[in-house]
């Protein structure tokens, strides 16, 4: 006997847990082995330490590692096994420690979370968009040349798609150097575009960032000449395009390969959009708070991914606030999995399973999978011409900046506010 649930009360689980005693002899000498080899005592060769004198100076220990490996080891089994959840509550253990030479028994209690009791996941009514898929395609080409666009000198002044060509003839800096800017894509922050736009070689213009509260100090004062405005030449979709950016033969030939590749992630994108309708609404009619603990892992699991960058208080409530709205998902697939009596085979696990991987999170994530396609299966779907993806929990955080480009009139003292 490896585990006994002996007692079960509302959500609390009492275990009896049992290693034989050949396993936890195995494990004494293990243990043992291992002291005895980074000891290093006076009088006694490295690894030559006897036994007696390992066992009387590092007994207690010897015992409490030989239990930390037989309980992480067994409990970790009865929470796959019984495919539980603990809650923010600690289990309660007995202190026992094992005897060498006889069988290890030990109980442990613990609190289970029990998940939300779901509502309305079956029946929901989503907008499944349709997609012009010629029109993709044409946009896709469309992109495509703007890749590949040129830019040629022009005498007039700036428009949008130009690519304007700026000195800052005041500035005394090693780095000053002509700066491009092409008008319509945002390249200097807002309202940058705007102070550029229909001015023509020769032009003066003076500007700087500006917050748009009272926030701290103005941005650099900044006297700027256009020196050139180059007008955007894109290539012609002709055969010899597509051979140079397609791999194509003709023309036609890569219009059919892109609609293909369009026509797949297309259809990928129209199940996450599914996905993502279908989510929110079962999060907004089943209210529940899950573990704090899984929330404040995941949140430092994203916070990891940053790279080396420092985290500020923002960015942490940002991460907090998608590991919530994560675990909330999981609950609600798990639940759903569990009231339809959705199933995962051990060959099936083994089947998706990667190294890095353990078992029972494999066998979550395809039982989720299959618990969204049940969901998606059993919804009402109405077809919407140029719907949109949903925004995700990380865009809605993203907030417009605080400033902006102004244009000042020129004056002795380097320039005041331009009056409208």
């Amino acid at each position: 006997m490896d585990y006994e649930i002996v007692e079960s009360k509302d959500n609390r689980r009492t275990v009896r847990f049992q290693e034989p005693a050949d396993r936890m002899e195995k494990l004494f000498r293990e243990v043992r082995g291992k002291i005895t080899r980074d000891l290093d005592l006076p009088g006694f060769r490295p690894g030559k330490v006897p036994r007696s004198i390992v066992d009387k100076r590092f007994g207690n220990l010897i015992k409490a590692e030989v239990a930390e490996v037989v309980r992480q080891s067994l409990t970790s089994r009865v929470l796959t096994e019984e495919d539980w959840i603990l809650d923010d509550e600690m289990a309660v253990s007995d202190e026992e420690l094992p005897i060498e030479g006889e069988d290890y028994t030990f109980s442990i209690t613990y609190s289970l979370y029990g998940g939300p009791e779901l509502e309305e996941y079956k029946g929901l009514e989503l907008v499944e968009p349709v997609f012009d898929l010629d029109r993709e395609v044409e946009q896709t080409l469309q992109s495509l040349r703007e890749r590949m666009v040129s830019f040629e000198p022009v005498e007039r002044p700036a428009e949008q798609g130009d690519l304007v060509v700026l000195q800052t003839p005041d500035r005394d800096t090693e780095d000053d150097r002509d700066l491009a800017v092409r008008l319509g894509h945002s390249q200097m922050g807002p309202g940058f575009d705007d102070i550029v736009e229909a001015r023509k070689a020769g032009d003066v213009f003076v500007a700087r960032m500006e917050t748009r509260e009272d926030e701290g100090d103005l941005g650099e004062t900044i006297r700027f000449r256009v020196t050139e405005v180059r007008e955007p030449k894109l290539p012609e979709l002709d055969d010899e395009f597509a051979k140079k950016v397609g791999g194509s033969d003709t023309m036609e030939d890569m219009r059919q390969e892109l609609r293909e590749d369009l026509e797949e992630r297309l259809e990928q994108e129209k199940k996450q959009f599914l996905e993502r309708q279908a989510l929110d609404k079962v999060l907004e009619s089943n209210e529940f708070e899950p573990p704090r603990y899984m929330v404040d892992n995941m949140t430092e699991d994203l916070l990891r991914r940053l790279d080396g960058d420092e985290a500020d208080e923002r960015m942490v409530e940002s991460a907090r606030k998608m590991a919530s709205r994560k675990v909330r998902e999981f609950f609600v697939l798990r639940q759903v999995a569990i009231r339809e009596d959705i199933e995962v085979s051990e060959e099936e696990v083994q089947e998706e399973r990667s190294p890095e991987e353990s078992a029972s999170s494999v066998y979550d994530r395809v039982r989720n999978v299959r618990a969204m396609e049940l969901i998606l299966s059993e919804a009402v779907l109405n077809e919407e011409n140029g719907s949109t993806p949903p925004s995700s929990p990380e865009d809605e955080d993203r907030q417009e900046p605080s400033w902006s480009w102004q244009e000042l009139e020129e004056d002795a003292e380097g320039g005041k506010e331009k009056e409208d």
